[in-house]
């Protein structure tokens, strides 16, 4: 699943059948 919040980092998971759930967060870059 990927969820996506302008309050909250990119959020993406896998899940894996043997090892269970990966997940990681990719920080968005704010250019201002």
């Amino acid at each position: 699943t990927c969820e996506f919040s302008s309050a909250k980092p990119l959020r993406i998971e896998f899940k894996v059948a043997n090892i269970g759930r990966i997940h990681f967060y990719l920080a968005p870059r704010v250019e201002s």
